[in-house]
């Protein structure tokens, strides 16, 4: 078996070579890694805040499964973690949320059950119910408070 040259090699994206599979499958593993790491960075919580790393999707996804995101709080960049939800519907949702306010109660939610997400242009019935399991609401409704 001859030995390998820089011939065996192309250039298939920056830092990325295809080339022997051992290669490659060196590639999967470290993305598989890194897809953990991201996992476990996301489940970590400082001051009720959620940490996000620009990670893929998967990872992203299966932590704002297990901690939900609050509309009510979350910034545009946290909000586009969410499938369905870009850069576009990110802005509408903080830019809805901050028009709604109440101004005399400024931390006082906006949204307060999924569905209240649907008001915000580009939002319908198919998005929320999709979104559903990774929301969380950390105000009941008003309805549903005590006096």
């Amino acid at each position: 078996m001859a030995a390998a040259s820089d011939d065996d090699h192309r250039l298939i994206a920056p830092g990325a070579v295809a080339g022997r599979p051992n290669d490659r499958a060196a590639q999967h593993v470290l993305c598989a890694v890194a897809a953990l790491v991201g996992i476990a960075l996301v489940a970590t919580q400082r001051a009720g805040t959620v940490l996000i790393p620009p990670l893929g999707s998967a990872a992203v996804h299966a932590a704002a499964l297990d901690t939900g995101i609050d509309p009510n709080r979350a910034g545009a960049a946290e909000l586009t973690v969410l499938p369905g939800i870009g850069a576009t519907k990110a802005r509408r949702i903080v830019a809805f949320r901050e028009a709604h306010r109440d101004p005399d109660d400024p931390a006082a939610p906006v949204f307060f059950r999924p569905e209240d997400l649907e008001r915000v242009h580009g939002i319908g019935p198919r998005t929320v119910e999709v979104l559903r399991p990774m929301l969380r609401f950390d105000q009941p409704p008003v309805s549903d408070r005590q006096p």
